[in-house]
């Protein structure tokens, strides 16, 4: 799957779990997706960890650039890892994405997002670094 093909309720599901993790902040500019699957641009988004005034959660949409970018460098702040970064071809038949940090290969995933995520919580739950 790319992220073209990924579903409004996966890129939320994606988002809550990016939201989950240790380290989380909500960058200054953003894409976000509300729990109806409706993507919101940069001026519009300000929900920090509530429901906004329009009677609706926000989430990050890893869909964006821009959010996997925000949120691949919170996972490296909060891993204390600031060589991690993806790789496409995780598969090695063209396919998936994987984080890797000084030649070691953390995980894998189909999409750059999820391997992104993927990485973030196992980093974040063990402690390592």
């Amino acid at each position: 799957m790319n992220l073209a093909e990924m579903t409004a309720e996966e890129s939320v599901a994606l988002g809550r779990r990016a939201m989950a993790c240790e380290g989380w902040a909500w960058p200054e500019q953003g894409v976000y997706i509300d729990e109806h699957g409706k993507r919101h641009g940069y001026a519009q988004a300000r929900c920090v960890d509530e429901e906004c005034r329009y009677g609706f959660m926000l989430y990050p949409d890893l869909r964006d650039p821009g959010m996997r970018g925000h949120c691949l460098e919170m996972m490296r702040k909060a891993v204390n890892h600031a060589s991690a970064s993806t790789e496409a071809n995780a598969f090695g038949d063209g396919g998936g994405w994987r984080v890797t940090a000084k030649r070691e290969i953390w995980l894998a995933a189909e999409t750059e997002a999820e391997a992104i995520i993927n990485a973030w919580e196992r980093r974040s739950y063990r402690g390592e670094g």
